[in-house]
This record gives C-alpha cells, sequence and structure tokens, in this order.
C-alpha cells in the first residue's frame, strides 16, 4: 500500500533531519510514507504517515473481525484525510471535530458529506458492535476521499 501525494510547499522550510540527508537516507525506518515529496510541509508527511498508519491498522482489524476497532481506525483516517485537505486548500488544520466540520459544511460540502455520514458510526463503535458492512462503508469512504486528494491507499 502507497501513499503519495505531490503538492506545492506551504513554506519553503525543508525538514529537518541534522545530518542534510533526507529523512528516508537518515532512518529508512522513517515514519513517512513511500511517496511523500521532500517539498511536503513536516506537517504534511505527518498526516500522510498517519493516515497510513490508521488505514493499515484497520485493515488488520477488519480481516480479524475486529470491527469496532476497525471502524474506529478508518473514521480516524477519514478525518486525517479531511485534515490534510484542509491543510492543502486552508493552509492549516481544525483543533476540534466541531471546527474541522464547520469548516468543510461552508466551503468543501463534497468533503463534509463523507464525513459527517461517517461520524455516527464512529461514535456508535463506543457503545454498540459494528458489523463488516458498516465497516467496509467506511473502508469505501477513507478510499473515497485519498482518491479525491490523489493519494493512493
Amino acid at each position: 500500500m502507497v501513499i503519495s501525494y505531490n503538492m506545492g510547499k506551504e513554506d519553503n522550510k525543508p525538514a529537518a533531519t541534522g545530518s542534510g540527508k533526507s529523512k528516508e537516507e537518515d532512518n529508512p525506518q522513517a515514519s513517512t510514507p513511500k511517496g511523500a515529496f521532500e517539498e511536503n510541509t513536516p506537517q504534511d508527511n505527518i498526516l500522510l504517515s498517519n493516515i497510513l498508519e490508521y488505514f493499515n491498522a484497520a485493515l488488520k482489524h477488519k480481516h480479524s473481525k475486529k470491527y469496532n476497532s476497525a471502524v474506529t481506525l478508518f473514521f480516524k483516517a477519514i478525518a486525517a484525510l479531511g485534515d490534510l485537505f484542509l491543510l492543502r486548500n486552508e493552509k492549516k488544520i481544525p483543533n476540534s471535530h466541531t471546527k474541522r466540520f464547520l469548516i468543510l459544511k461552508n466551503k468543501y460540502q463534497e468533503i463534509y458529506l463523507i464525513l459527517d455520514r461517517d461520524f455516527p458510526f464512529y461514535q456508535d463503535s463506543y457503545t454498540n458492535k459494528m458489523n463488516l458492512e458498516e465497516t467496509e462503508l467506511l473502508e469505501n469512504d477513507a478510499r473515497e476521499l485519498a482518491k479525491k486528494l490523489n493519494l493512493k491507499l
């Protein structure tokens, strides 16, 4: 599974690695996903890494039939994808679900509708048992959002 995207720089500061080498050269096991370009900001790479971590962990839980965990992690991937979308377009990341939803609802309806549809599943995962159908709905939505961001999960 590879996440990749090429975004214009928000700022011109390169990520500090201490040796003048890229993160990958310094540490081949760095948490930056394959395909993350050096012109990304450190925040871009954190979000990309988190998206990959959440999505891969969700897939493992889905295959183990641990649907509540999978739903929670797929939603975290979806929320991080929404944050990446906002970082790309608004140059900032909201610090709460409320702010995230408000900006998306007012400016990016298509993205908002995905998060709005999926948020109740995330909330329900605390008190109800999730099933394969619900899990796959969130998985598909994560893939759809990634596609809108030119990412490949």
